[in-house]
């Protein structure tokens, strides 16, 4: 084989392997971003769909529980003398407007998340 034809040979096939390199690298690396992409949706959707009203809710409950200590006019709930029959009634309604419902919105939610998955 005469040298021109050997070297335009040769140089032909370092470019044909150095384009299927070149193309592999990029596929690996889209699919790598994809995934990436993907992982960060989801954990997106999980602080916007969960993570965001739970902090809302949280924050809720400790201003009406603030509410409550200051209607009871205390800096706490229960101590060694037993409630008033008025204070009673406070808390029992505190507990039932504002924790059970606080409760049961968070567990619909998480319930909600798991079957979007």
């Amino acid at each position: 084989m005469e040298a021109p034809v050997l070297a335009a040979y040769i140089a032909g096939c370092v470019a044909a392997l150095g384009w299927l390199v070149t193309h592999l690298l990029t596929t690996f690396r889209e699919e790598k971003r994809r995934r990436i992409e993907a992982q960060l949706k989801y954990v997106e959707r999980q602080l916007e769909e969960l993570y965001g009203p739970l902090a809302f809710l949280l924050y809720e409950g400790r201003r009406t529980f603030s509410d409550l200590l200051e209607a009871l006019g205390r800096n706490y709930v229960f101590s060694d003398e037993p409630l008033s029959e008025d204070e009673l009634r406070t808390w029992l309604f505190w507990t039932e407007a504002e924790s059970l419902f606080h409760n049961s919105y968070a567990v619909r939610r998480g319930r909600l998340l798991n079957r979007k998955r």
